[in-house]
């Protein structure tokens, strides 16, 4: 588990590498924070606000992650238009920015909650029809989250429950049962690049695809 001298440890790491790398390595360090939750979030933000990672992380709003930069460098000559929207349910700002420039490049709809409960409120506005339910963040996690709007799915009686995809950065055994057990459907790590996605949007919208869009 990280605490405060490993962060400052990977931090530092930051200071060895080029200005090209440290976005990559920033959100690896991120993830690595959030998948154990060791630090409160005022000795975080102390801790980043005098290291390269903040450096890096402001970077981050006038750079293009790796996961869009591997967007515009591949040669896609189909992208799914789709009127889909999707609830991203996420805490850490790097993060939104990259799951929302890929889930627009696709071609959904995106609306953005910055914690669980935030979440469940959104949810509340049947809008959506797929969500990304991050595992780990402030005020109720994407665990309890999700045992929220099962219930009131069971409550409304509907149909069709909208699937719920894990976003987590821990791949310990038990982690996947742990999700399916919350009552989420599927289960995608971070981090994880446009293809993962890609694959995880469509096997669970594949009723929801446009005429004559051919999936992947």
């Amino acid at each position: 588990m990280i605490g405060a001298t490993g962060v400052a440890t990977l931090c530092r790491d930051l200071e060895q590498c080029g200005r090209e790398q440290q976005f990559d390595r920033a959100v690896a360090i991120l993830a690595s924070i959030e998948s154990c939750y060791a630090l409160t979030h005022t000795s975080l933000s102390a801790i980043l606000n005098d290291t390269p990672l903040h450096e890096a992380v402001q970077m981050s709003a006038h750079a293009t992650p790796p996961v869009l930069r591997e967007l515009q460098e591949t040669n896609i000559t189909e992208v799914h238009t789709s009127p889909r929207r999707v609830l991203l349910v996420e805490d850490n700002p790097v993060n939104q920015q990259v799951a929302l420039g890929v889930l627009e490049y696709l071609g959904y709809q995106v609306d953005v909650a910055d914690n669980g409960r935030l979440g469940v409120e959104a949810f509340a506005s049947g809008r959506h029809d797929l969500i990304l339910m991050d595992c780990q963040m402030p005020e109720m996690d994407g665990f309890e989250a999700t045992r929220v709007i099962r219930e009131q799915e069971k409550q409304a009686s509907v149909l069709r429950q909208v699937p719920i995809i894990a976003l987590t950065a821990n791949t310990a055994a038990g982690d996947r049962e742990k999700c399916l057990a919350a009552g989420m459907d599927d289960y995608l790590g971070k981090p994880y690049n446009q293809e993962h996605l890609r694959s995880v949007l469509e096997r669970w919208l594949q009723d929801k695809i446009l005429p004559g869009v051919k999936a992947a």
